[in-house]
């Protein structure tokens, strides 16, 4: 009787609108809604969910259980046949107006909306029957995999990156068809969907792998535009409807379970129902139609409601969670919890923050994982009472030290608690605690209240002595007066002894600068007059071993010019005085304002600073060393470009130099300050290596001090701070 009733049903809502009393159940129904005309996209080869039959006409259990949802809120339905690709694209361009069967995805909710999911499916890889070479995801890495272009299969391997070969098919048949001959070593996809496909293309060196892909695991929806909330509303509504009065069922027996058929022939059954019950059936169909659709609206409103509401509880559940584990970071605290059905342990995140551990990627991890966080003589202790608690229920407080990290070692308080169900313990659960701080503090005061009392004892006997020795004192205080004087009078002759030496370091400096440099412009002069007298009697090698000499003569007079300034200055008296760094910019740019206009150097300048008071000699010493050096790196850049900055703080000034020349690379950053240190060949950048170690020795002298930044390529920035006057 059930069947016939069934029968009944769908003979009314397929063919009522033959009787007048069925169109008069549509005119009712219209003055709630209007009456909907779908055009609505299909795939031609997705079995058992989408295909085309012998004759053209859609087929498949995802377009049966379509039609009966569209049937359900009365909605016409035209389909259009196409490539997954192309008809995808055209719902997102607004060409149809939906699709029966998509999975849900990140990537396409930004495409469509979906109705709620009436299918889950898991992914598989298919291989030829001969491969043994395929364990894991990771042996995909080399293997060229095919999947259908647009499938959500694409979008998951394109996603995960499994492999560095993705090709793509318009159709599954034909990534079957290709891989079953070797052109491709896998194929990607839902795994009844391939199983189906292998049968029907009677492929059988081809099968699916026991490979697990539990994150292809797709929830499929029906899918409509971007925004059209009226549709999706409705075909939510006609899902309702079919879940609720076994339809889907029906269909999901049909396409994949065991199909149960009726003994009655369907003819006899057509004539009962035509000849019997047809006035009966009319009048119900008209109450039950009417009674399903209030019934499904109240429960739609209902269903919304308590997904509104789910919302909200999922809400306040991850604003708890994120509570919880700021809280667990804060007060340094985390929480363990034992499954003695499964033996794992789940962990809080605080826990990682309690013993510096880096978190595992599976959150479920053993008893051993738990005692492994502890000191092996500790944790026989810990794993004692685990195991009595487990057996008795009875609760575990412990202090006990942590392994040992980089960090160091912790002293951790864990806690222990039993839950019964059956007589028996079902949970096991409790917290960890950092209580770092507070055993060394007892540990501490311990140890003060160990040495108070020797300390005690001590200074009793420290003050009787002191009070022996202050008569020795007296005596002891002449003797250090005579001693005083002494060292005053060593004092008088050390300092007579660097004046001599500072005399000394003078006459070395002159001899230097004059009886060092006069043969060095003899050898310059002499081979400039080599060259000019007898040019025409010089071949070229001659004329450059003489340009060589005169080269290395004028570098050695510039570095002996560079350590005698160098020199100069770890001398010179401080003298500070209130300067204005704009001015001192100024002419250091107008001193080398020849190579800024042959490079066309772009400078610029944003120096907000008031008057500073400072030593003007070592600071102009500093700055101009980092501006040369500026305009030296990046002079060969296509556009130089060289940016100075000034800024303040509470305790300092800052003044910036930054280059866009070559750069270095920061590991030789302490080196560039230290004398003769040098990053390029004297053939590609001139210089001594002193200018940088001045401009460290001024900034030492001004107390303050200079750092860089820099990468191989992308310039340099040089960094002075001076500090201000009043916090020296």
């Amino acid at each position: 009787m059930n069947a016939i009733m069934r029968i009944c049903t769908l003979w009314i809502l397929l063919f009522g609108s033959l009787s007048p009393a069925t169109s008069q159940t549509v005119a009712f129904d219209s003055l709630q809604r209007n009456h909907i005309h779908l055009t609505v996209g299909s795939e031609p080869d997705y079995p058992p969910f989408c295909f085309v039959d012998e004759e053209g006409l859609p087929r498949g259990f995802s377009i049966d259980l379509f039609n009966a949802v569209t049937a359900a809120v009365d909605l016409d339905v035209r389909y259009q046949i196409g490539a997954w690709d192309k008809i995808k694209q055209d719902l997102a361009q607004g060409h149809i107006d939906a699709l029966p069967l998509v999975g849900r995805t990140p990537e396409r909710e930004a495409l469509f909306d979906f109705t709620f999911p009436y299918l889950s499916l898991h992914g598989a890889v298919f291989v030829r029957d001969n491969t043994r070479d395929i364990d894991a995801l990771s042996d995909l890495k080399d293997k060229t995999l095919v999947v259908m272009r647009g499938d959500n299969a694409e979008e998951f391997v394109r996603r995960k990156q499994l492999s560095e070969h993705i090709y793509t098919t318009n159709t599954y048949s034909e990534a079957f068809r290709k891989l079953a001959s070797g052109e491709f070593d896998a194929v990607i996809t839902q795994r009844i969907l391939g199983i189906t496909l292998l049968k029907e293309l009677r492929i059988k060196n081809v099968v699916p792998l026991t490979l697990p892909l539990d994150e292809f695991r797709q929830d499929f929806c029906m899918a409509v535009q971007k925004g059209d909330s009226s549709l999706l509303a409705r075909l939510n509504e006609g899902l309702s409807v079919v879940i609720a009065n076994g339809s889907y069922e029906t269909l999901h027996q049909k396409w994949f379970g065991p199909v149960y058929r009726e003994k009655v022939s369907l003819r006899y059954l057509l004539k009962i129902v035509l000849l019997v019950l047809i006035p009966v059936l009319i009048l119900g169909a008209f109450i039950w139609v009417f009674v399903l659709r209030s019934e499904v609206r109240r429960k739609t409103k209902g269903l919304q409601n308590e997904i509104e509401e789910h919302k909200k509880t999922v809400q306040i559940l991850h604003s708890r969670q994120l509570m919880l584990s700021e809280m667990e970071q804060v007060s340094r605290i985390g929480g363990w919890e034992y499954d003695p059905t499964r033996e794992k342990v789940n962990f809080t995140k605080g826990v990682y923050t309690v013993f510096d551990h880096v978190p595992q990627k599976n959150a479920s991890q053993s008893s051993n994982d738990l005692f492994g966080l502890f000191y092996p003589d500790d944790r026989e202790e810990l794993v004692r009472a685990f195991h009595n608690t487990l057996k008795t229920g009875e609760s575990f407080n412990l202090e006990l030290r942590s392994t040992e990290t980089e960090q160091g070692q912790k002293w951790i308080r864990i806690s222990g608690r039993s839950e019964y169900r059956d007589g028996k313990v079902y949970r096991m659960y409790g917290n960890f605690l950092d209580s770092t701080d507070s055993v060394e503090a007892r540990i501490k005061l311990t140890e003060m209240k160990n040495n108070l009392q020797k300390e005690v004892n001590i200074r009793t006997r420290e003050l009787s002595e002191k009070v022996e020795k202050l008569n020795r004192s007296q005596k002891a205080m002449l003797y250090m007066v005579e001693d005083l004087n002494q060292m005053t009078t060593d004092l008088k002759k050390e300092r007579q002894k660097l004046e001599a030496a500072n005399k000394e370091l003078e006459t070395f400096t002159y001899s230097v600068s004059h009886d060092l440099k006069a043969p060095l412009r003899g050898i310059d002069g002499y081979s400039k007059l080599l060259g000019e007298l007898y040019a025409d009697q010089l071949n070229g090698e001659a004329r450059q071993f003489i340009a060589t000499i005169r080269n290395s003569t004028q570098h050695m007079n510039q570095l002996i010019d560079d350590l005698l300034q160098y020199s100069r200055l770890e001398r010179s008296q401080l003298r500070f005085e209130t300067v204005n760094l704009e001015k001192i910019i100024g002419s250091i740019l107008t001193l080398n304002g020849d190579t800024i206009k042959q490079y066309r150097f772009s400078i610029k300048m944003e120096m907000n600073l008031p008057e500073i008071m400072t030593d003007p000699n070592g600071l102009m010493i500093a700055l101009r060393n980092l501006i040369e050096n500026a305009l030296k790196f990046s002079k060969a850049s296509p556009a130089p470009e060289i940016e100075i900055k000034g800024m303040e703080n509470e305790e300092t000034y800052i003044v910036s130099v930054t280059d866009n020349g070559v750069g270095f690379d920061m590991k030789y950053s302490q080196r560039i300050f230290e004398i003769f240190q040098r990053l390029h060949l004297p053939e590609e950048y001139p210089g001594t290596g002193i200018g940088l170690a001045m401009v460290a020795k001024a900034m030492q002298r001004l107390g303050g001090r200079v750092w860089t930044e820099s990468s191989p390529g992308n310039g340099a920035s040089f960094f002075l701070e001076i500090p201000k006057l009043n916090k020296i």
